[in-house]
């Protein structure tokens, strides 16, 4: 920005001179020519001029009249990078355990689905769990809430947000984050909340690291609200080594194994009824 404006002056004060002195010449006035536009502008102007000074009071009052909504327009306009605006629509990533099943997260979005349902601002909405575009795991799920027209509600979608985040917080094992729908999205992915921060390494050990700090840390700040990252870290974890002689001799396979245990805690389907 400094150079730009170093640029600017310096063509202001050579370039600009010297091109105008070359180019715009005198014009030639003749008796019975005509008013140009640019005459007549200024004519108006000074006629304006003459009339505002004639009436000082007035435009001191005029004056005063300006600054003070300009002041109250400085106070009053929602201030930010981009104002938060109510289009209506509400975005909503669940987060639960990573060790959760498909079944427990099944239930917890239906409990969260009956929440939602039941609040006089939301026209319509739907829901997904599990692997579905963006959302790469169990533990995660989608919300899309429509809300109704602003005159047939009582709240913005941010005052929504507001009023159904305590009720949503009583559903046990499972976290809604909610953010109204803007026409302007900045962020580099899917994001739970207005604002994201991202932190990028080719060492995952030390990223995993880095990351629960920084967010251990921002939670103690009172303006942060909904902090969340999708590391994904709190499962159970069981490391399992394979006798592979022993296993030999009963004619087993590591993928034999591994298929069993996955039939036993993972989540085959098995049949289907109809």
């Amino acid at each position: 920005a400094t150079s730009t404006i170093l640029i600017s002056v310096l063509v202001s004060l050579t370039l600009a001179p010297t091109l105008a002195a070359l180019f715009m010449r005198s014009p030639v006035h003749h008796a019975d020519a005509r008013p140009g536009f640019g005459e007549r502008l200024l004519a108006l102007y000074d006629k304006g001029l003459k009339r505002a000074l004639a009436h000082q009071r007035l435009m001191l009052g005029v004056f005063a009249v300006t600054l003070a909504m300009a002041i109250a327009g400085y106070v009053l306009i929602p201030k930010g990078f981009f104002p938060v605006q109510d289009t209506g629509f509400v975005l909503g990533t669940s987060e639960a355990a990573s060790d959760i099943s498909f079944a427990d997260m099944r239930k917890k979005h239906l409990q969260l689905a009956n929440i939602i349902s039941a609040d006089p601002a939301v026209q319509a909405f739907s829901h997904s769990v599990g692997v579905t575009g963006s959302n790469q795991t169990i533990a995660n799920g989608r919300f899309w809430i429509a809300l109704k027209d602003r005159s047939d509600r009582d709240v913005s979608a941010s005052e929504f947000i507001d009023r159904i985040r305590p009720q949503l917080a009583k559903v046990p094992g499972i976290v809604l984050y909610l953010r109204a729908g803007q026409d302007i999205n900045l962020s580099s992915g899917p994001s739970r909340s207005q604002y994201q921060y991202v932190l990028k390494s080719n060492d995952g050990p030390t990223l995993n690291t880095w990351t629960q700090r920084l967010t251990e840390k921002l939670r103690t700040n009172p303006a942060f609200r909904d902090l969340s990252n999708d590391l994904q870290l709190g499962g159970s974890i069981t490391h399992i080594s394979i006798d592979r002689n022993a296993a030999a001799r009963f004619g087993l396979t590591a993928t034999d194994v591994d298929e069993a245990l996955y039939d036993a805690f993972g989540q085959r389907q098995v049949n289907e009824f109809q």
